[in-house]
């Protein structure tokens, strides 16, 4: 078995075999020529023939209010006759060398199975509140056309096209400054993810502003046909730069009646509590995505330091990476936070798998969750814990 990364030319086998398992590759890109940064790794048989591959994303997400190189995991495949020969494993370790090789402290995917990445280090690490919202529950911010007094005719704009990137990104920077996993788009990125046509895709776009014309909120949204249950408003992202402002949102959402029985929105946390008759409010927490850390030392400091000075030793153990099984001395002060690995035999503070360390490091969790887990042990220090390791929001919409 050979472990390379792929070349122009067998670019096409890999969308095949991705045809193969996936059943939603249009043919017509096969004879594209790849010409963007990411990074198809590949595992051939002795004949030369592809027999499993992935490919690796960068990113730059934000992580505790710092934005730090991700390596996006997507379209990880192998050929239905050739599965359980340890293809995936080789891929793996070799993704996470490229990975490493390029700065890239945290990998995230969107798994088929939990368990089958829990193998390979990875953990939940982000869950949609998902929101079944009918629009008459909106009715309370009807009124709300502004910020402050501007009319309803001109609160809000459609968008036509990505030329309006620039007013977008602003507000959209200003809404994920603190939401680890948010995805620090480039120009690029913001023209590819606002390639979107009403008539064509069903999908819409609209900017709101304030009584002194600034850009305050946005909306994209698309459609769900349901003859039965009436159609759907899909909200895909909605970023907003205050409360009123959300609230200008909801009331444009409430003037759409006419055209739609329910909003489905993967809001935030709690979000429902804006709604005034909880039983007509449908939650469901979808579990997504999961998380890799593959520099412990860089991960760590990626966190805010707590008041004062302190320090704790963390047990990490990672069956995958094992370079990275041992102890980790995290120290801070001044408002910073560093880490490094050390040689020590003495008890740690705290001690924990990789998997269960990327859920503190993202927020996911805190201490006093990660204590019950089986895999976890809290030996002292605990309000040091407790104030270096904080719940924070998480909010990501690319998908690769």
């Amino acid at each position: 078995m050979e472990i390379r990364e792929l070349k122009p030319s067998e670019h096409k086998d890999f969308h095949q075999i991705c045809q193969t398992v996936f059943f939603d590759i249009d043919r017509d890109e096969f004879e594209k020529p790849a010409d963007d940064e990411n990074v198809r790794i590949g595992a051939f048989d002795a004949q030369g023939k592809l027999q499993a591959a992935l490919m690796v994303l960068p990113y730059v997400m934000r992580m505790n209010g710092r934005d730090v190189k991700m390596g996006g995991l997507g379209a990880v495949v192998s050929r239905p006759e050739t599965r359980g020969q340890g293809h995936m494993p080789a891929l793996m370790r070799a993704a996470f060398d490229v990975m490493r090789k390029n700065g890239q402290i945290f990998s995230f995917l969107y798994p088929f199975s939990f368990a089958y990445y829990r193998k390979f280090g990875y953990e939940m690490c982000f869950a949609h509140n998902r929101l079944k919202i009918p629009v008459s529950q909106l009715g309370a911010y009807k009124r709300e056309v502004g910020c402050g007094q501007m009319s309803p005719d001109t609160a809000a704009v459609k968008i036509e096209s990505a030329s309006d990137t620039r007013r977008l990104k602003k507000i959209y920077e200003h809404f994920t400054r603190e939401q680890n996993l948010a995805i620090v788009r480039s120009d690029a990125a913001w023209e590819k993810f606002l390639d979107r046509d009403a008539c064509r895709d069903l999908e819409f776009s609209y900017l709101f502003s304030d009584d002194t014309g600034q850009d305050v909120a946005y909306i994209l949204y698309g459609v769900e046909r349901d003859d039965d249950d009436g159609n759907r408003l899909i909200v895909e992202e909605c970023c907003w730069v205050s409360p009123q402002c959300l609230h200008m949102v909801l009331g444009f959402l409430a003037r759409l009646g006419a055209e739609f029985e329910y909003v489905i929105w993967n809001a935030p946390t709690d979000f429902d509590v804006l709604f005034p008759e909880a039983f007509d409010v449908e939650r469901r927490v979808e579990v997504k995505g999961m998380n890799r850390i593959l520099d412990i030392p860089a991960a760590l400091e990626t966190l805010r330091a707590p008041d004062g000075i302190g320090r704790v030793t963390l047990g990490v153990t990672d069956d995958f990476l094992q370079e990275n099984t041992g102890v980790y001395a995290v120290e801070w002060g001044d408002g910073a936070v560093s880490a490094k690995k050390i040689d020590a035999t003495d008890a740690t503070d705290f001690s924990t798998s990789v998997q269960t360390l990327a859920q503190l490091v993202t927020g996911y969790i805190t201490p006093e969750i990660a204590a019950l887990k089986k895999d976890t042990a809290v030996n002292g220090a605990g309000a040091e814990l407790s104030a270096l390791f904080i719940k924070r929001n998480q909010f990501i919409t690319e998908w690769f």
